[in-house]
């Protein structure tokens, strides 16, 4: 049987290839924002900071208002305690540098 955290990322992974299919990019935003906490519950901080570097940099080039605004920052603040802020820092630049097409790719990945 699967652990909880393999079965919420075999159903994650279906929803961005759905949205990716629709080109929605605020749905595209969403599910990053939401593997990025799944990563975050695996303690895999620099993925999170990584996954929520490349949202947050495409919901400012499509201007995209943020809803989901706490929900991030309870990510985020669960991370602090275990980065310090260069490396925070570094991995947020890593995923706003990388393409749509890239965080897709590496949100869909077992990485």
């Amino acid at each position: 049987m699967l652990c909880d955290f393999e079965h919420a990322h075999l159903m994650y992974c279906e929803v961005p290839e759905l949205r990716r299919d629709l080109n929605n990019k605020r749905h595209i935003v969403e599910s990053l924002e939401s593997f990025a906490g799944l990563a975050a519950a695996q303690s895999h901080f620099h993925r999170a900071v990584r996954l929520l570097g490349s949202a947050e940099t495409i919901r400012k080039s499509f201007k995209f208002n943020t809803p989901h605004a706490s929900r991030v920052d309870q990510i985020l603040a669960g991370i602090h305690s275990h980065m310090d802020l260069l490396a925070l820092a570094d991995a947020k630049a890593e995923g706003q540098h990388m393409t749509i097409e890239e965080a897709i790719e590496y949100a869909l990945s077992n990485a």
